[in-house]
């Protein structure tokens, strides 16, 4: 009896440890696939807004209009070169940007927007541009300004952000007339966003007027279905095996249950126990998870909400069942 809870609770630990790592995995996965479908449309939003600023202006100037957005949004100033076909962009956003592939380091966070420090995320196209400096940091010139390099763009295939370095828009000194492209990356309550974002610039002593605006519509919608579809076989998989291996444990329980009932253990304490072991071994399993992820996956750890979520509502559902069949433990076959 003692190998066979072994077993089982390790067997269960496992599992739990195994659900919020799929559910990270897949929800990036979808993330991604979301990103990658709308690469072609110029934005990654719901809707894109384009003005242009009359006059001279710099990117100090371009944060604090852009931070007055209430829905979340991203701003960028593309300087392109058309000999290389490499384009530079300035960028800015007031709370999450999109899922990008990253072949290494880390996409810009918005500290990144208030350090002072000039920063740089370069495409897998442009990463012979990166040289090491003398303390080992990876470094890139552009425009005649250093930019620490603190990561790299690329995905399995060419993307059309292959030869594009994204630079923080704090590091854009003053440039006269620019053209701006503001992205709303989520349903936009406002009106009129590029007349709001226009007057924000007005305080700013900026003048700018709207060039054009336009709703995006993303017509790819396959690579997010097909990856859903994976998702939740993926997950039927694991509730599968979950339901199964929770069996076993279950069962390893009885003996345990029917002894306490002859002593005269109350239904109430009984569920209390059985609550108690399975909440122990899934937190357990939760802390090993968590460790493991931020280890091997901190970049996709935003997710991580969302798989215990998931596993939160298998809990629930199994251990309702768990406690019902063992009170209804026939105490003469436990003890057999």
């Amino acid at each position: 009896m003692r190998k066979r809870i072994r077993y089982t609770t390790v067997f269960l630990s496992l599992i739990f440890c195994i659900i919020p790592i799929v559910c990270i995995l897949m929800f990036h996965h979808l993330n991604l696939a979301n990103t990658l479908s709308r690469m072609g449309s110029g934005g990654f939003g719901d809707e894109i807004s384009i003005v242009k600023v009359e006059g001279t202006t710099d990117g100090a100037a371009l944060i604090r209009a852009a931070e007055g957005e209430k829905a979340r949004s991203a701003l960028y100033y593309d300087v392109e070169n058309d000999n290389n076909g490499e384009t530079l962009r300035y960028i800015y956003f007031n709370k999450d940007y999109v899922h990008l592939p990253m072949k290494s380091g880390r996409f810009f966070i918005r500290s990144d927007f208030y350090v002072g420090d000039n920063t740089a995320v370069v495409g897998t196209g442009r990463e012979s541009s990166i040289y090491t400096d003398s303390h080992g940091e990876k470094r890139i010139m552009r425009s005649g300004v250093e930019y620490r390099v603190i990561g790299i763009l690329g995905y399995e295939e060419p993307t059309l952000l292959d030869n594009f370095i994204f630079l923080n828009l704090d590091s854009l000194g003053e440039v006269a007339s620019p053209l701006l492209t503001m992205d709303h990356l989520e349903t936009v309550n406002s009106a009129d966003p590029a007349g709001d974002f226009r007057s924000r610039l007005s305080e700013e002593d900026v003048i700018a007027r709207h060039i054009s605006g336009a709703k995006s519509f993303n017509d790819s919608v396959m690579p997010k279905v097909l990856a859903s579809r994976r998702f939740a076989e993926i997950l039927v998989c694991c509730a599968i095996l979950l339901v199964l291996v929770s069996v076993q444990w279950v069962n390893s329980q009885r003996m345990e249950v029917a002894v306490r009932t002859l002593v005269g253990a109350s239904p109430i304490r009984l569920a209390a126990l059985i609550a108690g072991k399975y909440l122990v071994i899934a937190l357990a399993a939760f802390i090993a998870g968590a460790a493991y992820c931020l280890i091997r996956y901190p970049a996709y750890i935003a997710h991580l909400v969302h798989g215990y979520a998931i596993c939160g509502a298998y809990i629930v559902v199994i251990l309702l069942w768990s406690i019902g069949s063992l009170l209804r433990t026939n105490i003469q076959e436990a003890l057999k």
